[in-house]
């Protein structure tokens, strides 16, 4: 017995690591969508996610690689977005030049369309995703899903702009929460609408609720028991 769990130890330890460490070094990534001048990415301590860290401005369709992370730093990850225009504007009751309004006063957006945001280099891991609905009147969300590995969360077509500059779940932008990204590091954003749909901004956020690695952290140490009977024997 004591030979099998010196064999089984190592192995078990992998999993432990596996388990808890997935999260831990993944990177917070937050994005503002649209060109309007002279609108501007919004300061770190922006956002719905709490989580103060700097944003990156994207005005282009198609590809942008290296973002930064929350820290400022230049990451691997790299997002692709397909819509019609990120030409969108609007005006909110965020104050002029406000960080609000550099979020949601400007936008991408498609008409009777649909539109698609997709980053790649992610580490794997959980990851709580943020959606912000444009402050025009006439663009929503629309409806669609976020996909990662085998993990898939739908939303609803929102619309409730910014009567009052504030944020409200379920009414000027989403939280889709726990969503897991594999080994190939992808996860993707799409919505449409018979009408208009687009996004002002999204913010991505690991997920520290161990809800797979608990799963497997409960595995590991499962096996230790069984093979190592609660204590070391000859």
């Amino acid at each position: 017995m004591r030979t099998l769990f010196r064999a089984v130890v190592p192995a078990v330890f992998c999993l432990l690591v596996v388990s808890f460490g997935s999260t831990a070094s993944a990177s917070t990534i937050y994005i503002d969508f649209g060109g309007q001048s002279p609108l501007s990415p919004p300061s770190s301590a922006f956002g719905a996610a709490a989580a103060p860290g700097a944003w990156n401005g994207v005005s282009t369709l198609g590809a942008t690689s290296g973002l930064k992370d929350a820290n400022g730093t230049v990451t691997s990850v790299s997002v692709s977005v397909q819509v019609q225009t990120m030409s969108g504007n609007a005006g909110s009751s965020f104050p002029t030049d406000s960080d609000g309004a550099r979020l949601v006063n400007d936008n991408f957006y498609s008409q009777a369309g649909s539109w698609s945001v997709t980053f790649s280099g992610l580490t794997a891991g959980f990851y709580d995703v943020y959606l912000y609905d444009p402050s025009n009147g006439t663009v929503g969300t629309g409806a669609g899903t976020v996909t990662g590995a085998g993990s898939s969360s739908t939303f609803g077509n929102i619309n409730g702009g910014y009567p009052t500059p504030d944020f409200v779940s379920g009414f000027n932008y989403h939280l889709l929460a726990g969503i897991w990204v594999s080994g190939e590091g992808t996860l993707t954003a799409f919505g449409s609408s018979g009408l208009y749909s687009g996004l002002s901004g999204i913010q991505l956020v690991p997920n520290q609720v161990p809800e797979r690695g608990g799963t497997l952290s409960m595995l590991a140490l499962g096996l230790l028991f069984l093979f190592g009977g609660g204590r070391l024997r000859p």
